[in-house]
């Protein structure tokens, strides 16, 4: 959030690289007053490295791209009027709300929404991504359908969404070319489609409330029964009472497929015994996640990750 005074002409660049080393922290700390920041012990930030490209609208809205390295921030809920809705582009942002789960926003995680009225830790990791900040009457619902009672949620890209990433990904690459009144006009356009993208969210999730508790019920399964070879989207639906033409619907609607869910709950499962269990054999590793044989997580996990199981865990070390 960037309660700074009047619009900058034009989209702004401001850097870390223009203050001095011992100086650079609290730099960064002074240009995001809402936040509380802090380095992780046990890293030398004597050289730390930060930038985020800025234009604040007129309508107290704020578009923005940002790079920094890792850092321990705390959102105080200063700014109760407003939403933050943010594209990762590289890295990683973890997120520790008051109550309920952490959220991790990463590259293809979705859109995170956050309510800068909550009290929300984060610990990012070599983290890049887009962001801007929404005045929550702009929003014809009640934020809340969009943020939960966490305070922050993740979005999928689906609908309007779609378009934002591609606007949102243009700031790092077009937007310190722009002028004045070019970056106003960009900004009002992303800003509209935003609200336009979020609007649509709310509907679709006002409108089918059974059909998110499904998703919700099916997702916990998933979690719960991912170690079972034999999990198909039959035996949810049958687990759930529900149809599986009605199962697949329910997925469909959020751009996800039952299948894809369920690897991907296998995959983070072996990857978390795989960062924890230096010795477990692999073929055990596949079992407990899920899979038939060695061999087929092993062309799973290939697939996925680029390497090998076993050369996963090598590299940890």
């Amino acid at each position: 959030m960037d309660d700074r005074g009047d619009p900058h002409p034009g989209f702004t660049l401001e850097t870390t690289r223009d203050v001095r080393q011992q100086d650079q922290v609290d730099y960064w700390r002074s240009l995001h007053p809402s936040l509380r920041l802090d380095v992780p012990k046990g890293r030398d930030y004597r050289a730390f490295d930060g930038e985020r490209l800025l234009f604040g609208s007129r309508g107290g809205s704020a578009v923005c791209y940002a790079q920094a390295d890792d850092m321990i921030g705390h959102f105080q809920g200063s700014h109760p009027d407003f939403l933050l809705l943010s594209l990762v582009m590289a890295g990683a942002t973890e997120f520790r709300p008051s109550h309920g789960t952490e959220v991790v926003a990463e590259p293809g995680a979705g859109f995170l929404v956050l309510d800068s009225g909550s009290s929300i830790r984060s610990r990012s990791h070599d983290c890049a991504h887009a962001y801007l900040t929404l005045p929550k009457h702009l929003i014809d619902a009640d934020p809340a359908t969009l943020t939960g009672e966490q305070g922050i949620s993740l979005l999928p890209e689906t609908g309007l969404l779609r378009f934002l990433r591609l606007q949102l990904q243009e700031i790092p690459v077009s937007g310190r070319d722009l002028g004045a009144r070019s970056a106003e006009v960009a900004v009002e356009n992303t800003v509209e489609l935003a609200v336009a993208a979020l609007n649509e969210r709310s509907a679709r999730r006002r409108a089918a409330p059974k059909d998110r508790d499904l998703f919700e019920a099916a997702r916990a399964l998933i979690e719960i029964r991912a170690a079972e070879a034999g999990l198909t989207a039959s035996a949810i639906a049958e687990a759930l009472g529900c149809s599986r033409a009605q199962l697949y619907r329910v997925f469909s609607d959020r751009d996800l497929g039952i299948g894809q869910m369920i690897r991907t709950t296998r995959l983070a499962r072996a990857k978390a015994l795989l960062e924890t269990h230096d010795t477990l054999p692999i073929k055990v590793i596949a079992t407990m996640s899920g899979y038939e044989n060695a061999a087929s997580f092993s062309r799973a996990f290939l697939r996925r990750e680029g390497v090998s199981p076993d050369r996963y865990r090598a590299s940890l070390h």
